[in-house]
């Protein structure tokens, strides 16, 4: 089983147990939903937390778990990032988890340009940050328009052939 990371349980809110976690996940009401499991890592194994209740609030979701109803059973679990099952059936047509973006091939015109380093989220769009082959790092915005493929099966994305755009 893989796993995304989805949050981080960032403090507590109230006696019973709520906390605020501070959510990295598009797909908050599938992740937080009551009765789904997430998960945070021990060991090296990750261990499972069931929602209880979930509601939003400004920058934060507030969550609380089954077995956790007081501030001093939740508090061990603050600072803990939370994970969530890579379900590709959250995705719709064309739509890639960003973390399975990273370390692909960047191609341009069928010529190696670089590696994907990481994705960039901005307020207006999110970028694919490349390492070229000169070690410089360069932006592509992630849009339909510079993207030719995006070949998961082969680890590879292949941009449209545009002066200047790497």
């Amino acid at each position: 089983m893989k796993f995304n990371e989805i949050g981080k349980i960032a403090q507590t809110h109230g006696l019973k147990g709520e906390v605020k976690i501070k959510t990295d996940s598009d797909f908050i009401d599938e992740r937080y939903k009551v009765g789904a499991t997430v998960y945070y890592k021990e060991k090296n194994n990750y261990k499972p937390l069931v929602v209880k209740s979930h509601r939003s609030m400004l920058n934060y979701e507030l969550v609380t778990f089954e077995g956790i109803d007081s501030i001093e059973a939740i508090t061990p679990y603050l600072g803990k990032m939370l994970y969530g099952e890579r379900d590709k059936n959250l995705l719709e047509e064309g739509e890639h988890f960003y973390s399975d973006l990273v370390g692909m091939d960047v191609y341009q015109n069928g010529v190696l340009k670089g590696k994907v380093k990481e994705v960039k989220e901005f307020p207006m769009y999110d970028y694919l940050s490349i390492v070229d082959l000169d070690n410089k790092e360069k932006l592509v915005p992630l849009l339909e328009e510079f993207l030719e493929e995006i070949d998961e099966d082969n680890n590879r994305i292949n941009l449209v052939d545009m002066e200047g755009l790497l």
